[in-house]
């Protein structure tokens, strides 16, 4: 194998690694997954690995997409809160989720294919500026969008935003770190009655009165 090709599986495990989010004991997760999300939870027959379980997060979508918080309760925050957070993360990290998609398709889709193709050595320089301006960009948007983190629980986001400002491949997950802080002392009882998918309204029938 050369050495292009052992740089590619080495990129892609790093970045299946920065997927897997390890559960700990006490704690309930929730993951998106397409339009639903799905509640993750330790159990008996759940595999772990030193007491945690891992959590696949989707690799190919780059929106904030994981809840973790505590089993035991938190905060009482209301369905109906917890829905407009969620709604207004969706809009809020827009440009952080675009430009992490576009610094993925760089990193995991055009830069495998350039080394499939053999034209590494003519492109590195180019495809790194452009991988690297994307960085930059993800991480002023993860900076800039942290502002209440930063208030709350500084040491915390300084450790997140130095792994992320130091690991292209983790900065891929920066929505999902700001998700993860916002929602995490939320009660698990209140976030699943908020992503829970409504029923649809029965069809309304119209009945139409004939004057005689």
């Amino acid at each position: 194998m050369s050495a292009e090709k052992e740089l590619l599986a080495l990129l892609y495990a790093l970045y299946l690694w920065d997927c897997i989010h390890w559960l700990t004991p006490g704690n309930v997760a929730f993951v998106r997954a397409g339009k639903r999300w799905q509640r993750r939870e330790l159990t008996t027959h759940s595999f772990t690995l030193l007491n945690r379980m891992p959590i696949l997060r989707k690799p190919t979508s780059m929106r904030p997409g994981l809840i973790v918080c505590s089993e035991s309760g938190g905060e009482n925050l209301s369905p109906r809160r917890i829905q407009a957070t969620i709604r207004l993360l969706d809009k809020q990290l827009l440009l952080l989720s675009l430009f992490a998609t576009m610094s993925a398709t760089y990193l995991l889709v055009l830069l495998p294919v350039v080394i499939l193709l053999g034209r590494f050595v003519i492109v590195w320089k180019p495809l790194a500026i452009i991988v690297l301006l994307l960085h930059i960009s993800v991480v002023i948007e993860f900076y800039r969008n942290a502002a209440a983190w930063r208030v709350a629980s500084p040491r915390a986001f300084w450790e997140a935003f130095a792994s992320s400002a130091l690991n292209p491949l983790s900065a891929l997950r920066a929505p999902d770190q700001i998700m993860l802080w916002t929602l995490s002392k939320a009660s698990p009882t209140a976030i699943e009655s908020a992503l829970e998918p409504k029923p649809p309204l029965p069809p309304t029938q119209s009945t139409n009165t004939v004057s005689s």
